[in-house]
């Protein structure tokens, strides 16, 4: 990597992009003239600042889109240094680089990525989705879609299952990785998430650290085989779908969060906060169990399914909430991250220690 790497919106110029769509071999005899920035929802990028990039070429600009999302860090130094430590920079970058569509998954195309390893500085440049469809914040994901993704992510994890290329990915970590920041920041947050949530009832407070114990001693489980690789951030604001209502196709973004394990912590990770979850878990549990077995998969007995998704469960919401020990919960990042919560709904809590 020759190219300093942008630490603001400002800092993506066109002379910089144009070097870098070179340096990546996107772009061969023409260049960027001009490129205007259009700073994305910020709520959206807790770890990150996204922007949209809207840019005018000369000379042969080859397949390059008119706009493009640009990813750099956060402007929030804790939630830089917490990204940091769970790995999140190097993951998605890494990522990008050398797993990219073999995921199984339709994911984005991506023109550049680049980190600074000693800064933690990255930048990726990707496809502009926004000609797809996202779901609506008020009104969610449908059925058909939920079955869509939970399909999309069993088959991804088939093509993975015990995959020999796990091993060769050094910066690949699994799910014991996160053990310590969660451990160490869960319970700071929780009195927070307690009394925005929970109205502050003693019985509350006292189920975070149930919460942070069953978590704690079902890591080593989650993380033992048969292990595949796992978008462990799947939630409908990281999803965009092609096709119709009636055949949607999802796409992943946000890959910050990859994560070798057991399949159903990734399963896990996307129903946990669906306002449906209650009502359909069962059914998509045993849909993601048998399109493994579909796919070729028979060494995940159904009962150990249900037993990782429902530590993943837990899992999944110890993860944000842990993020509330490093942000203002009155910010644009702290209000979505509880409303994130609030979707998961802080009665269900018990059902699945």
């Amino acid at each position: 990597m020759t190219l300093k790497i942008p630490t603001k919106p400002e800092d993506l110029t066109a002379s910089w992009l144009s070097d870098a769509f070179r340096e990546s071999g996107c772009l061969q005899d023409g260049r960027i003239e001009q490129a205007t920035i259009e700073i994305l929802d910020p709520s959206k990028g807790i770890y990150g600042t996204l922007v949209r990039l809207h840019l005018t070429y000369s000379g042969d600009s080859g397949d390059l889109p008119e706009t493009i999302v640009a990813k750099i860090p956060s402007s929030n130094s804790k939630a830089i240094e917490f990204l940091r430590a769970i790995g999140g920079d190097r993951s998605e970058v890494s990522f990008y680089q050398q797993i990219g569509e073999s995921i199984g998954l339709l994911i984005p195309q991506c023109f550049f990525s680049a980190l600074d390893e000693t800064t933690g500085s990255f930048v990726i440049l990707l496809e502009d989705l926004s000609a797809y469809r996202a779901p609506s914040p008020a009104n969610g994901l449908t059925e058909t879609e939920i079955c869509s993704v939970v399909r999309a992510l069993a088959s991804s994890h088939a093509v993975w299952w015990r995959n020999p290329r796990l091993a060769e990915l050094s910066w690949l970590q699994d799910l014991t990785a996160d053990r310590e920041h969660i451990d160490s920041r869960f319970l700071t947050a929780w009195p927070i998430v307690a009394d925005r949530l929970g109205r502050g009832s003693p019985e509350i407070e006292s189920l975070g650290e149930e919460i942070n114990r069953t978590v704690r001693n079902g890591h080593e489980g989650l993380a033992s085989p048969p292990v595949t690789l796992l978008h462990m951030d799947v939630r409908q604001e990281n999803l965009f779908f092609a096709g119709d209502d009636e055949n949607p196709t999802p796409i992943f973004i946000d890959w910050q969060v990859l994560r070798s394990g057991r399949g159903a912590a990734s399963l896990a990770s996307f129903l946990a906060f669906l306002p449906q979850r209650a009502l359909l878990e069962d059914d998509l549990v045993a849909l993601y169990h048998a399109e493994l077995e579909r796919s070729g998969v028979h060494d995940y007995p159904f009962d150990d399914c249900l037993k990782d998704y429902k530590t993943g469960i837990l899992r999944r919401f110890t993860l944000p909430t842990s993020i509330l020990a490093s942000v203002d919960p009155d910010s644009l990042q702290g209000t979505a991250i509880l409303d994130l919560l609030s979707r998961f709904g802080m009665a269900n809590l018990e059902r699945y220690l």
